[in-house]
């Protein structure tokens, strides 16, 4: 613990850092929460602390703060949040640590499940990850893919680094990332059938002789791929669904940090998977205005491409319907433009009337990079 530790102590909504050195106590703590905080009494306090994957974990004696104190040293922990509270009044729920942690070395870690109380208020959407690979002769339907996203779950849920020996359409071996350093025996291989085409887990090691490793609030197995595979089915029910949306859902439900780079990679790779890839719908604009012009004859479609780098430069659509019904409105034009959100950007411009019934008629729109005078025209 070079340096001391800082705790973070919040009593109600103020918070106390306290800096700790190697031979600091839980009295030296009480007396300065009690010198901060005038209602405070030094034997009606409690304080409580969170580690990885445990919360609620006691602070009441000078043992379990050395316990603590082996903790978070075996967490490599920076900081921790520590919860005062007064059991007088009431009693205030354990917040989050933050923390740099990779793996728990040596023995240390089996202090974790004779000093900590997990005792989750609720149980993450994660939780079940922890289960998905669970035998040998266990079948993934829709095959390797299913199966990589199950290995990947189950290792960000259990908390330890895998290498692919093999990774193929057809088998996948991995092991454990500590099998050099460690001689760890953890192992799995699994294989599609030719018949089926369904993937089977062919033969598992699944017991870890490596150090403990705890569940983390990181992961680089928490890929955009895994991440936009969870956030499908909360983007057609919410389409306006944004990145700081999908941070706050992984750090709320699942427990879990990602930043927003990785969660709007994530959504981005989520409405190919919904709506289809953006840059590929450029690619289908020819066969759409073909099939546009010879079911709906009379419309107007107009492509323009660069001559230069074949690169889209606008778009002019009107269908015939709308230009006939135009006969029958207000001889009066309303154009406007506005800005697209997409990947690529560009402006969406229209051109609308007045029918008799006081509504809004479109009669033509275009999509253009920019708004200006030659794209009007």
């Amino acid at each position: 613990m070079e340096g001391g530790l800082i705790l973070l102590c919040k009593y109600i909504s103020d918070t106390l850092p306290i800096k700790v050195s190697a031979g600091g106590n839980l009295n030296s703590v009480l007396r300065k929460l009690c010198d901060n905080w005038n209602s405070l009494e030094v034997d009606t306090i409690l304080l409580r602390y969170y580690v990885p994957g445990h919360d609620r974990c006691f602070l009441r004696n000078e043992e379990e703060f050395r316990n603590m104190i082996s903790l978070i040293s075996a967490f490599e922990l920076k900081f921790v949040d520590i919860s005062v509270s007064d059991s007088k009044t009431v009693s205030l729920d354990c917040k989050t640590v933050s923390h740099d942690c990779d793996t728990v070395f040596g023995n240390e870690g089996s202090a974790i499940t004779t000093y900590c109380s997990s005792t989750n208020s609720r149980a993450l959407l994660s939780s079940s990850w922890s289960s998905v690979i669970t035998h040998v002769g266990q079948r993934f339907e829709r095959g390797v893919a299913e199966f990589r996203d199950a290995l990947c779950k189950f290792s960000i849920e259990r908390g330890f680094k895998f290498d692919y020996m093999r990774n193929n359409n057809g088998r996948v071996d991995a092991q454990c990332s500590n099998r050099y350093s460690d001689d760890c025996r953890w192992y799995i291989c699994a294989k599609v059938s030719k018949v089926s085409g369904f993937c089977y887990i062919r033969k598992l090691v699944n017991e870890h002789s490596c150090p403990i490793v705890l569940r983390k609030e990181k992961s680089e197995r928490l890929s955009c791929k895994v991440i936009s595979g969870l956030i499908v089915d909360i983007l057609r029910e919410k389409p306006t669904l944004c990145s700081n949306d999908i941070v706050l859902h992984f750090l709320t439900n699942y427990g879990y940090t990602i930043s927003y780079e990785k969660a709007w990679k994530a959504l981005e790779r989520a409405k190919g998977l919904i709506f289809g890839d953006a840059s590929e719908s450029f690619k289908q604009l020819h066969w759409y205005i073909e099939a546009a012009r010879s079911f709906n004859h009379g419309s107007h479609i107009d492509l323009e491409v660069d001559q230069v780098s074949k690169r889209f430069q606008r778009l002019f659509v009107s269908y015939h319907a709308c230009i006939h019904g135009f006969n029958h409105c207000r001889p009066v034009l309303f154009i406007d433009g506005t800005f697209l959100k997409g990947r690529f950007k560009g402006i969406l411009l229209s051109a609308t009337a007045k029918n008799g019934n006081q509504g809004l008629y479109p009669l033509a729109y275009a999509v253009v990079d920019s708004e200006n005078y030659d794209n009007w025209l």
